[in-house]
């Protein structure tokens, strides 16, 4: 028996013998790509342990092994990426106990890897239905499969963290494969392709490894190379053209802050300060800044900054009111006038509403005082669609914390005129969790990318952060610490591929999906009237 034959029957029995430890770790490692520090080009690689033996020859295969390994691959990998759900401080937020919080998010987070993982079975049945056709057929049908079961699980995560003023939709994005490429030169292909057709792309790369290293379909991995390397030629003109259009400098300023306002007398740091009157001051999520007792801040910082038609943007609540409760984008002019208001809409799990999955876990315990209390004390209101701001200078396309998940409301905010992304962000509740953070960033360089526009985070209990259209800090994040930073963006009205026309690559999935889906069923029946 020739040596390569040996090695190949060696490393079949090892995948059959640790099949299910496999598939764990490579869960876990592939999650780690998304929370630790783990580099992002790995993921094609790390991916091939889960497509191996989701497609391991044996001709004994059934529905229940794809589904089975799937769910071994799955449930792992959702409860890394989402382990900063355990970093949620709800101690801070009603009078809970460490030890009930811990059990409480820990059981939330079992419960939730094992829902979201039942949005991506679908996988299992495309492969099971493709296993044994042409290698053709798993070279597109797997990615596809892998884009519509991502779109299914953000509705699904939507759905598990429901509570009353949540919101339904696909904005929980956590662990999608497109967004940790934001990390890669892959990300210049975000302004064409969006964020699943960089997930396709992703997991396409892996099966080309697997058809590589089981030499099949050498031919065929040429032609999708080859397909692969015009969407890189047609990325890399389109962002020449944008970069080559016309922007108007803008001045600007971003506030971060560990927690609350310092006392009245303390100076704050100002970064890279510039006298230039500024366009527009970010702060964060409930800054304090204009309570009473800080008025003297916001003349010194604020006011006497702005330049005649700059804004200053922050988001207050009246936590007082109980039955009227908004988060509410406040815009304001240097003289300290109120120009403008926006309620929020999308609300953040935990922070601004609670889930129901917890307030039942509340009541099974017979701590129902708890519900009662953050209702109280935290609960906000659903709010309005965001809208752009506009003013002399500039269109603003403004979202306030949790908005950040939102590809559709920044892609619609900019296709109505928003020529720079703000967010204003509260961070507390999560006590510095750099796994949710890491995340987070991810998010803001493919909003900033995908739409050509520059974005600005100003945080409050974590680092603020301005990245540029092409993905590079304006403003870099650093250590947690109170203080302004100025800078200068470039503001520009050059809409891109994927402002225009969406997730067109979660479209062709679908259809794929059903036509595919279709002729195996069809087949399958008729070969059972002939049987």
């Amino acid at each position: 028996m020739p040596q390569t034959s040996k090695q190949h029957d060696a490393a079949t029995r090892l995948l059959d013998r640790y099949s299910k430890l496999i598939l764990v770790v490579s869960g876990v490692a592939v999650g780690s790509v998304f929370s630790f520090n783990l580099s992002a080009w790995l993921q094609p690689l790390l991916l091939l342990p889960f497509i191996a033996l989701l497609y391991k020859p044996d001709n004994r295969s059934t529905l229940r092994r794809y589904i089975s390994s799937c769910a071994l691959f799955f449930i792992p990998f959702h409860a890394t990426v989402f382990v900063w759900f355990l970093d949620a401080n709800l101690p801070g937020l009603i009078d809970v106990s460490p030890r009930i919080t811990t059990i409480a998010l820990g059981t939330c987070l079992a419960i939730m890897a094992i829902v979201l993982s039942l949005a991506m079975l679908p996988i299992a049945y495309v492969a099971y239905a493709s296993a044994f056709r042409k290698p053709t057929a798993r070279l597109v049908l797997l990615p596809a499969a892998w884009v519509v079961c991502e779109w299914l699980r953000s509705i699904l995560f939507s759905v598990f963290l429901y509570g009353n003023q949540g919101s339904v939709g696909d904005y929980w994005n956590f662990g999608s494969l497109g967004l940790e490429l934001m990390d890669t030169p892959a990300k210049i292909m975000a302004p064409v392709v969006g964020m699943y057709g960089l997930t396709f792309i992703t997991v396409i790369l892996s099966v080309i490894l697997y058809n590589y290293f089981t030499k099949a379909n050498s031919r065929y991995t040429l032609h999708t190379l080859s397909v692969l390397g015009l969407v890189i030629f047609f990325s890399v003109i389109w962002q020449i053209n944008l970069n080559s259009q016309p922007s108007n400098q803008r001045s600007a300023s971003v506030l971060q802050q560990r927690d609350s306002v310092p006392k009245s007398g303390t100076n704050f740091i100002i970064d890279n300060f510039s006298t230039e009157a500024k366009d527009i001051i970010v702060l964060p999520e409930y800054s304090d800044f204009f309570e009473l007792g800080y008025t003297q801040y916001a003349q010194d910082y604020i006011d006497n900054r702005l330049a005649p038609n700059g804004v200053g943007i922050t988001v207050e609540a009246d936590w007082l009111n109980q039955n009227n409760r908004y988060g509410t984008l406040i815009f304001r002019n240097d003289q300290k006038e109120i120009v403008a208001t926006q309620t929020k809409k999308l609300l953040i799990p935990t922070g601004e509403y609670m889930p129901y999955i917890l307030t039942n876990f509340f009541k099974l315990i017979g701590k129902n005082e708890l519900n009662t209390e953050y209702a109280e004390t935290r609960q906000l209101l659903k709010g309005t669609d965001p809208a752009v701001f506009k003013t002399k200078d500039l269109v603003i396309a403004p979202v306030a914390c949790s908005g950040i998940l939102g590809r559709n409301i920044y892609r619609q905010l900019v296709n109505d005129g928003g020529q720079v992304l703000t967010n204003s962000a509260s961070l507390v509740v999560f006590n510095g969790s750099k796994s949710y953070f890491k995340q987070s960033l991810q998010m803001a360089r493919f909003h900033a990318i995908a739409n050509n526009r520059t974005y600005i985070q100003a945080s409050k209990g974590a680092p603020a952060f301005v990245i540029d259209d092409n993905g590079n800090y304006i403003v870099k994040p650093g250590n947690v610490e109170d203080k302004f930073i100025d800078f200068n963006f470039a503001a520009t009205d050059k809409k891109t591929f994927y402002t225009n026309y969406g997730e067109w690559p979660l479209i062709l999935s679908s259809l794929l999906i059903i036509i595919s889906v279709g002729r195996n069923f069809k087949t399958r029946t008729k070969n059972r009237r002939y049987s």
